[in-house]
């Protein structure tokens, strides 16, 4: 089974959403304040033997 969240990054630490939309509301909002902002699609791959992590960097944006 494949699942896939997006991470937001900024000075304050990560956060974890369900959606793209959701990710980069957040990321625009952080912006707004002044804050470096990276967006990451992170894949997380499950079978009986196998657990496996990717992440893409899909957007970054450095402090305004």
């Amino acid at each position: 089974m494949t699942t896939k969240s997006y991470r937001v990054e900024c000075n304050f630490g990560s956060k974890y959403f369900a959606s793209s939309k959701q990710a980069f509301i957040y990321s625009h909002y952080r912006k707004a304040q002044g804050y470096a902002v990276e967006i990451w699609l992170v894949k997380k791959e499950t079978t009986p033997t196998l657990f496996s992590i990717s992440q893409v960097l899909i957007d970054y944006s450095p402090k305004s």
